[in-house]
């Protein structure tokens, strides 16, 4: 990410044209578009969107999401039941960037132990972005 801020980084733009315009037509024709809760104050439109870390843990109070089924039921919290937040690529734990607005030049993240953390927004992590299917 080259920015805290989720709606003008890197990762947003590359996962709503770049990424989203990869897809095969007919997965794209099933996706929906969703609002995307951006901040306290403010709401995109996408079709895909990284997940916030109220999604993923459900600890964090955002008034319009709660944490998705999947992470719910496999009981997913960041008081030492974080296996199911983790991400791998070949077999290899990553860490992966959410949606949440860090400040100054850092933004949020799911290690690659599972828990949430804050970093460099320069820093080289992955991205696991979400969408829901009609």
């Amino acid at each position: 990410m080259n920015s805290s801020e989720y709606l003008s980084n890197q990762v947003y733009t590359y996962i709503n044209s770049d990424l989203y315009n990869s897809l095969p037509s007919d997965l794209k024709s099933v996706i929906s578009t969703s609002r995307v809760i951006t901040s306290s104050s403010s709401t995109s439109n996408d079709k895909m969107y990284l997940l916030s870390y109220g999604e993923v843990f459900n600890t964090v109070p955002e008034s319009s999401t709660r944490q998705l089924d999947y992470y719910s039921s496999n009981n997913v919290n960041n008081y030492g039941n974080s296996y199911f937040a983790i991400k791998r690529e070949n077999n290899v734990a990553q860490t992966w960037w959410v949606r949440n607005n860090g400040y100054s030049n850092n933004a949020y993240c799911i290690t690659s132990s599972g828990s949430n953390e804050m970093i460099y927004a320069g820093s080289r992590s992955g991205v696991s972005p979400a969408f829901r299917i009609e």
